[in-house]
């Protein structure tokens, strides 16, 4: 992402709308009972997708914080439902 075109993408970007989507995937998936590889992968990825564009923007941690959706009231029951209920070690490892 070096060069003018690089920082053009990266400040068109709106990082307020891609955290919710990430939140929201996360969310989805991390309810499901039975989890197969490709959502396995998608929730690594999105993990390190969100602490990058909160790592880029500081701002962006109050979306973070103020999260809820249809699946979770709110941002500690997503939290805890990857720390302890998810079925994958490595989902576990990663929301730690």
């Amino acid at each position: 992402m070096e060069g003018p075109l690089g920082v053009q993408i990266i400040e068109e970007i709106d990082y307020k709308i891609v955290v919710q989507r990430i939140l929201t995937i996360i969310s989805q998936i991390i309810k499901k009972p039975q989890m197969i590889l490709e959502d396995k992968l998608i929730i690594e990825n999105a993990l390190s997708l969100l602490l990058s564009c909160i790592l880029h923007k500081n701002e962006l941690l109050e979306i973070f914080y103020r999260f809820n959706s249809e699946t979770f009231s709110e941002l500690g029951d997503l939290l805890l439902a990857g720390l302890l209920l998810c079925p994958q070690e490595k989902i576990r490892e990663e929301f730690k």
